[in-house]
């Protein structure tokens, strides 16, 4: 089976975060932005990608839209995460010790 290798690189790539009020406190959230790609550089349109907050077994799904990008948005800040990309016809691919930075 084919390999998703780039998949969750591109994951580390942007991390955007955003400060969101809750009746006088702050809650703070981050995103995770990529592209899925496929060994040769294609993109991989309908890919599923997950996060896993580890310490906490929380997750966070989308996914990946016609040109390969995917966001996941509303996520705990910290981590480790680790981020599993599945599309069938190809092996999952996962990434583990990703940090959502503020």
């Amino acid at each position: 089976m084919k390999s998703i290798r780039a998949t969750v690189v591109c994951v580390a790539m942007a991390f955007l975060a955003g400060v969101l009020p809750s009746y006088g406190q702050n809650v703070t959230t981050g995103s995770l932005t990529g592209a899925i790609r496929d060994p040769q550089g294609g993109v991989l349109p309908g890919a599923t990608v997950v996060a896993t907050h580890t310490p906490t077994g929380a997750t966070y799904e989308g996914i990946t839209e016609g040109d390969g990008t995917f966001t996941l948005v509303n996520l705990r800040i910290g981590g480790p995460y680790e981020i599993a990309a599945n599309l069938a016809g190809f092996r999952e691919e996962k990434q583990a010790g990703v940090t959502v930075n503020l």
